[in-house]
């Protein structure tokens, strides 16, 4: 979190600072982009197959969690319109899932922790609103993806292993901007809204497990799908190669 602090503090001092460059954005053809990304957060379709609608109906919101990502972003047609390709490596973690076990008619409550994470591969187009300045670029855009990831469960140190993972394909817009603060170097920030998903097929690998002494069953299999379908808002460094 101080991370994130010191790199939204350091693009506020920049913007400052780059008041004395002037550049035109149309004088650059293919850009660079690492980021960091805040995910708000995410949520799991625990059963989507049951024949109980209950069950099937049933989710596990999780809290949000970051990711670091790569975009490449390449001019085309006009000034104003990039084609770019971007993924992202994302996780979240969340400590405050539970869950009931089973013993005959006893049951206990166990607090678990659930992780997610994704590796999307989108495309997309951004095009380039008009400018009130030269520093300033305001840009929306939209696109496609093909997103592929796992999900684990842990309860007592032990933890599902997966089997199976099934890739997913959405769609996703998003919003942003992009400043100035050197030759060749941009400053920016931006928000994507997607419903990104994928199925993942996972069991634990014991049929019971042991809490206060007592033997509780575990659910062998979870064929779960997993939505990362929290708002994702992040600051980026753009360097125009050309």
């Amino acid at each position: 979190m101080k991370k994130t602090l010191f790199l939204i503090l350091s693009l506020v001092c920049s913007i400052s600072y780059s008041q004395e460059f002037s550049p035109d954005f149309s004088e650059y053809d293919f850009a660079i982009t690492p980021s960091i990304s805040y995910i708000s957060s995410a949520s799991i379709q625990v059963n989507p197959y049951s024949d109980n609608p209950i069950e099937r109906n049933s989710f596990a919101d999780l809290s949000g969690g970051f990711g670091i990502g790569l975009s490449l972003k390449k001019k085309i047609f006009t000034k104003d319109l990039f084609v770019v390709v971007s993924s992202e490596y994302s996780r979240i973690s969340d400590n405050n899932v539970t869950q009931f076990l089973f013993n005959g008619d006893e049951a206990v409550k166990v607090k678990l922790t659930e992780t997610v994470w994704m590796i999307p591969i989108e495309v997309g187009v951004n095009y380039n609103l008009p400018k009130m300045t030269n520093n300033l670029n305001i840009y929306l855009g939209g696109g496609a993806g093909f997103y592929f990831g796992n999900r684990t469960r842990t309860i007592n140190n032990v933890s599902t292993e997966t089997f199976n993972q099934d890739i997913g394909f959405n769609l996703y817009i998003l919003s942003g901007f992009e400043y100035f603060i050197g030759n060749k170097l941009s400053a920016g920030f931006e928000m994507k809204f997607r419903d990104a998903g994928f199925n993942v097929d996972s069991r634990f690998p014991f049929s019971s497990i042991n809490v206060n002494g007592v033997s509780y069953a575990l659910p062998r299999n979870y064929y779960s799908r997993v939505f990362m379908d929290g708002l994702k808002v992040g600051v980026n460094l753009n360097y125009y190669i050309f």
